[in-house]
């Protein structure tokens, strides 16, 4: 049984020696444009979210739970970045079912 893996292409360039720093500049840029992490705006925001720890220790519930209620939609996380967060006016919800907002 043989299996596909999504590698990258392989691109070659020539390059003078002149242009090598500036051609290695620019990839160092582009590569670290594609790394940053979109910011959190506000202070205010960052405690409307919770991270993957909080919401475990707060539900008693294990983060692979947490990836369970994701896919059937009881709990809808939220990527920035590869961080994974989620709200917590919805996770409260689930652990205050009976107290209305």
């Amino acid at each position: 049984m043989s299996y596909k893996t999504h590698q990258q292409p392989v691109v070659y360039y020539t390059i003078s020696a002149e242009d090598l720093p500036g051609f290695v500049s620019s990839l160092i840029e582009q590569y670290q444009a594609t790394q940053q992490a979109t910011p959190i705006e506000s202070k205010q925001e960052q405690r409307d979210l919770m991270t993957v720890d909080e919401v475990c220790n707060l539900l008693h519930v294990t983060p692979a739970t947490l990836h369970n209620w994701h896919r059937v939609g009881y709990l809808t996380k939220v990527k920035i970045g590869r961080r994974v967060l989620y709200h917590r006016q919805d996770v409260e919800a689930i652990a205050n079912p009976h107290k209305s907002n």
